[in-house]
């Protein structure tokens, strides 16, 4: 990059100052914005935090403004001021007529869009690797994350939920797992029973019918006393009534529990079954009960199955295999996306080399 150290030094030193103070306007003006936003936040009520950042924004922008800038940063805005002063007078007189031709002048001579050019260029490049390496290691996430996914899917698939939800057998590995969580294998269960709690309920339902006889004695009383209303009342009074009908008595059984006790190495698991108030014969309750009765012969079948002796690996299926193979090819995509560094190329108009690091 050409400088031009006898123009700087022709500067005054009032215009350095301007120069440099030019440079650093943008802090007051951002510290400005920060502070303002602040305040009207917290007059809005808006979030505290929020509205203190703000503020510590603005505050640091105005400290950053204060502090003393390094020489080699104000030979630098010296340099540029030249250069743009040059570039100026050059386009004037026709010498630089294109904008890359502009571009190329600048970035030969001032030190400020030279820095600026190679900031954007390795900006760009280091994004372009990141990019890279980024949707590999996804595409390698992707696929294990299917790999676990497909493994789980054929572990449920051994699993044999035909009798009840809370009842799943295992033929492949030998086991039975209780209410979704508790496993064993058939060889650790230890016994299994019925439990069942019921209770008699009985219920009447009368089937009368009523007949009153009056007798004129009563009606005469009443007339006495009360008129020809007192006569009704009265005759509702003395008179006879008799009853015939019957009292039909119902008894029923009730269901208040219904499950299947299992002892599994050492310990007692039920599944429940029924835990409210069910009729026996209805339905439900005969649902259940057939439910419960299943799970007993299947349990009277699977304590003396044996456990097999050799159990097929997820890993050897077919899928899972293709999938490992999937994922050891990605890795090494990976690796090599990993390995393939950045290149910081100028672009042509200002030179095309490759910048070092």
């Amino acid at each position: 990059m050409e400088t031009d150290q006898n123009a700087v030094g022709q500067l005054s030193e009032s215009k350095k100052k301007a120069i440099v103070l030019r440079s650093r306007i943008v802090f007051p003006i951002a510290a400005a914005v920060f502070i303002a936003a602040g305040i009207v936040m917290i007059l809005l009520k808006c979030p505290v935090t929020v509205s203190v950042v703000s503020l510590i924004i603005g505050v640091v922008c105005i400290i950053l403004f204060f502090l003393p800038v390094k020489d080699e940063k104000k030979e630098m805005l010296y340099q540029s001021y030249v250069s743009r002063q040059k570039i100026r007078e050059a386009q004037k007189n026709g010498e630089l007529q294109s904008k890359d031709d502009v571009d190329r002048a600048r970035f030969e001579s001032d030190p400020v869009f030279h820095d600026k050019v190679i900031r954007s260029v390795k900006s760009k490049a280091d994004g372009d690797y990141r990019s890279r390496v980024h949707d590999a290691e996804s595409q390698v996430k992707k696929l294990k994350n299917k790999r676990s996914s497909q493994l789980a899917y054929l572990e449920e698939l051994r699993w044999d939920k035909g009798i009840h939800k809370k009842f799943a057998v295992n033929m492949t590995e030998g086991k039975i797992k209780i209410n979704g969580w508790k496993e064993a294998l058939f060889s650790q269960i230890s016994g299994f029973d019925l439990n069942l709690q019921t209770y008699k309920k009985t219920e009447g339902k009368a089937d009368i019918k009523g007949k009153r006889h009056l007798s004129a004695g009563g009606a005469v009383l009443g007339g006495m006393i009360g008129g020809g209303t007192g006569a009704v009342v009265g005759a509702l009074g003395m008179g006879k009534k008799s009853y015939k009908g019957v009292l039909t008595l119902t008894t029923s059984t009730v269901c208040s529990h219904l499950g299947v006790y299992i002892g599994i190495a050492g310990e007692l698991d039920e599944i429940v079954l029924i835990s409210s108030d069910t009729e026996c014969g209805s339905n439900t309750w005969q649902k259940e009960a057939d439910t419960a009765l299943q799970i007993l012969e299947k349990l009277k079948v699977l304590c003396q199955t044996p456990v097999p002796e050799f159990i097929p690996s997820l890993e050897e299926d077919e899928s899972i295999r293709a999938l490992d193979v999937e994922i050891a090819s990605a890795e090494e995509a990976l690796e090599r996306e990993k390995a393939r560094l950045p290149v910081y190329q100028l672009p042509e108009k200002y030179g095309g080399g490759i910048i070092e690091e």
